[in-house]
């Protein structure tokens, strides 16, 4: 079976006509839009509390002068307000994964890999927790990046690709964790993320690009979890080739 990153990514994507996966996509569209328009909301109104700027100009254009800044300020702002969401939008996916992630990888298995035998889905705890780990470290590394990314604004593409591969990792890291934990001890698992490394990181950051693209993240969530269960069967040592008994 061919697992480069292209294929997998085709793949991922086909899953989505799954009927039986109609409702988790549902579900997964419906808490993306509430979140876009929570996080939408919530900037705005930070926007609408912002002071009025009054500097003191040592000119007679001052008034101009302050009316232009307050202009400029609320506009960039406004920008922001636009693209918080889609920046933050990991953070969604990190809560999503956690209520999808058995069914979309029992489905995803059961059309490309049938020889493996079918497992009980997790106890809601380990989703939960593999939800916040995410979460949490996301937050943290974000909120640790964040001068960079203001140091970096003016040699663009630059803070975006830094986005993303970190995210990226952060993203594969926590999702093959919880794909494995299905079949692998935690002590196979550590070494299937090792021998993974770009792979993983790869496929992680392809999602973290997804997130950021309108209308795309909204299945994410499904797509991520799918994607990154076909990295996790690349790593399965190749299956022994039958050979007919001599004569």
């Amino acid at each position: 079976m061919d697992f480069s990153i292209a294929t997998m990514v085709g793949r991922s994507f086909g899953q989505l006509d799954d009927p039986r996966l109609r409702g988790s996509i549902a579900l997964c569209a419906a808490i993306a839009v509430a979140f876009h328009v929570a996080v939408f909301v919530g900037a705005l109104w930070l926007v609408r509390s912002m002071p009025v700027i009054e500097l003191e100009w040592s000119s007679e254009y001052a008034a101009f002068l302050n009316r232009w800044l307050n202009v400029m300020v609320r506009a960039v702002a406004v920008g922001l307000a636009f693209t918080l969401p889609l920046a933050a939008f990991p953070v969604c996916l990190c809560l999503t994964n956690a209520l999808v992630v058995d069914r979309v990888a029992g489905r995803c298995e059961a059309r490309h890999y049938p020889h493996l035998a079918a497992v009980p889905a997790a106890p809601v705890v380990v989703d939960v927790v593999s939800g916040l780990r995410l979460l949490g470290l996301f937050c943290v590394a974000n909120t640790l990046l964040t001068p960079m990314y203001v140091i970096l604004l003016p040699f663009q593409p630059a803070p975006v690709l830094l986005f993303y591969a970190v995210n990226g990792w952060l993203i594969g890291d926590v999702l093959l964790r919880r794909i494995d934990a299905r079949r692998e001890s935690p002590e196979r698992a550590r070494e299937r993320r090792d021998a993974g490394g770009s792979r993983v990181w790869l496929a992680g950051a392809a999602i973290a690009c997804g997130c950021t693209i309108p209308l795309l993240n909204l299945v994410m969530p499904i797509v991520g979890v799918a994607l990154v269960l076909h990295v996790a069967r690349s790593l399965d040592p190749p299956a022994p080739r039958w050979t007919p008994p001599p004569a």
